[in-house]
């Protein structure tokens, strides 16, 4: 009975986002003249010093969460009116499994965690903005090694400052 639910519910949702699907395509002219198209985006993490790695910690078990993405947060962490990046990390799910033992194992020194980026945006006389972050974890005295699915970030303590 529950099965059959599951499969109704996937069938409705299905057909009632399929106009959703339909108008979101027509947003978008078709590219009639063969010449394709500048990407939306561009990959930068790594030249704008965003180094990192999610890991999932899969051991084949096919736990729920080793299946599902990581959270991030946007955040003025130094007060100095920009956006600052913190990533949270996944790690193994069981107690006495090592990272270096999973499917994908983690092959870096350092353990697996969440990690906080600065945002120290380098603006030129002309007037040109460069991203550039530098890893702050150790300084800012974060210690999250445990498994990260989100982030959640508020003024907890009321001192002005937002807490992760």
């Amino acid at each position: 009975m529950q099965i059959r639910s599951v499969i109704a519910t996937a069938l409705l949702t299905a057909q009632c986002c399929a106009p959703l699907r339909a108008s979101a395509q027509q947003l978008r002219p078709p590219n009639t003249n063969g010449v394709s198209e500048p990407p939306i985006f561009k990959e930068v993490a790594a030249q704008v010093g965003l180094n990192f790695r999610h890991y999932n910690g899969m051991t084949g078990k096919l736990f729920l969460p080793e299946i599902m993405g990581s959270g991030a947060a946007l955040f003025d962490y130094d007060n100095d009116g920009d956006l600052d990046v913190y990533l949270a990390q996944g790690n193994v799910l069981e107690p006495g499994t090592k990272p270096g033992g999973t499917l994908f194992p983690w092959r870096e020194a350092n353990a697996p965690r969440g990690r906080l980026f600065r945002n120290d945006l380098v603006i030129a006389k002309d007037g040109t903005r460069t991203l550039k972050f530098t890893d702050v974890t150790d300084k800012s005295g974060i210690v999250a090694n445990g498994y990260g699915m989100g982030v959640a970030v508020g003024d907890i303590n009321n001192d002005g400052r937002p807490d992760l």
